[in-house]
C-alpha cells in the first residue's frame, strides 16, 4: 500500500512540475492558463503530498523486537551467587525482555570452592534457537586474577543484543563458569 501511494504521489508531482515548467525551459515560467486559486490549491497539494511522502518514508523503516530470556549457570570448581554474603546461589539468570541495540547487566558473586587459587573461564552453550549465538554476546569484567581458597569477587555479565537481530523472539543459553587451579 505504501509503494502505491509512493508511486501515486510521484506521479502527482511530475505532473505538477510539467505544468509549472515549460519544456527545454531553464526557469521556471509562470502558468498563464491556471488561475491563482487553481495555483494555490496545487501548491498546497504539493506539500501535503511532499510531508505525507515523508511520513510514509520515515515509517517504512521502524520495525522493533522484543526479545524475552532465561538462562542457566552452571558453575564448575566454583560457586556463583546472587548476594556477597554467598548464601543465594544463581543458577538461573532471567535477563526479562530485551530490545534490539541493547544491554542488561546482572552482577554474581563467584567463590572458589576449592583448596587452591584458582582463574575463571566463562563460556556459553546449548543456545536455543541456535542463530540467537550470532545475534547476542555475554561477556564479563573478570580480569584473570588468581582467586583463593575460600576467596571470593564480585563480577558483571553483560548481556548485548544486536541491532541487527532477526529470527529470535524468544531465546535460552547455559554460561558456563569454570574454574581451573
Amino acid at each position: 500500500m505504501k509503494n502505491q501511494a509512493l508511486t501515486k504521489l510521484s506521479s502527482i508531482i511530475k505532473k505538477v512540475r510539467s505544468q509549472l515548467h515549460k519544456k527545454n525551459s531553464q526557469s521556471i515560467q509562470p502558468l498563464r492558463r491556471i488561475s491563482k486559486t487553481k495555483a494555490a490549491v496545487a501548491l498546497i497539494m504539493l506539500v501535503c503530498l511532499s510531508g505525507t511522502l515523508v511520513f510514509l518514508a520515515s515509517s517504512a523503516f521502524s520495525t522493533s523486537t522484543i526479545i524475552s530470556t532465561t538462562g542457566a549457570v552452571r558453575a564448575i570448581g566454583v560457586g556463583v551467587y546472587r548476594d556477597a554474603g554467598m548464601t543465594n546461589r544463581a543458577t538461573t539468570i532471567d535477563w526479562g525482555t530485551l530490545d534490539p541495540s541493547t544491554k542488561k547487566t546482572v552482577t554474581v558473586y563467584i567463590q572458589n570452592e576449592g583448596s587452591a587459587a584458582i582463574t575463571l573461564t566463562q563460556s556459553t552453550s546449548n543456545w536455543n534457537p541456535s542463530s540467537a549465538s550470532a545475534y547476542i554476546t555475554l561477556t564479563w569484567d573478570y580480569n584473570g586474577q588468581a582467586i583463593n581458597a575460600g576467596a571470593s569477587l564480585r563480577v558483571t555479565l553483560t548481556l548485548t543484543i544486536s541491532s541487527n537481530i532477526i529470527g529470535v523472539d524468544n531465546f535460552n543459553f547455559d554460561i558456563v563458569i569454570t574454574g581451573t587451579g
